[in-house]
């Protein structure tokens, strides 16, 4: 899948998603609601992305961010 194609396809699971594409991968941002039912459909779904490859979180001071890197 193209990278537009995974985001139209993110879009219909997420919504409220937003995209950042100034690095080397595609970074989907998610609310905390949000992020449960999209993996699940991602796991679950046509992707079938299945294989959790980091997870990290950053803390900004203000706030902390869970990074997951998924690969299929």
């Amino acid at each position: 899948m193209t990278n537009e194609e995974i985001k139209e396809y993110i879009t219909t699971l997420a919504p409220a998603a937003t995209f950042d594409e100034t690095g080397e991968w595609l970074n989907i941002m998610v609310t905390g609601e949000e992020l449960k039912p999209l993996m699940i459909a991602l796991r679950n779904g046509k992707m079938q992305m299945n294989y959790l490859f980091c997870l990290t979180c950053v803390d900004f001071k203000t706030h902390l961010t869970m990074v997951y890197q998924k690969r299929f």
